[in-house]
């Protein structure tokens, strides 16, 4: 299940006991923008979004601490279980976004 973590969403969560949960990364990468500027938000979606493999997603952490420590510190806040490729513990099919079920 992917959420945008809309409190609708967030209500109805335990409804779907065995679903594994996952956040959209677009909604993400709205939010750095917003609050942190645009370049978090390229970091965000060059660097670390569609990366494979947990250096990578490392190395794209690492950057946007030189750029926008603050950013960093946010996305560190969200665990990357719910929205970092390596880390998921569940499948998304292609899917990284709540778009695709609206």
């Amino acid at each position: 299940m992917i959420s945008d973590r809309d409190k609708g969403l967030l209500k109805t969560d335990n409804e779907i006991p065995l679903a594994n949960r996952a956040l959209c990364v677009e909604h993400i990468s709205r939010n750095l923008q917003n609050t942190y500027g645009r370049p978090s938000r390229l970091i965000f979606n060059q660097q670390i979004r569609h990366a494979l493999t947990e250096q990578k997603v490392q190395a794209g952490f690492a950057a946007l601490r030189d750029t926008s420590p603050n950013a960093a510190e946010y996305l560190e806040d969200i665990p990357l279980v719910l929205w970092s490729s390596p880390y998921l513990l569940g499948k998304r099919y292609g899917h990284n976004t709540s778009n695709s079920l609206k």
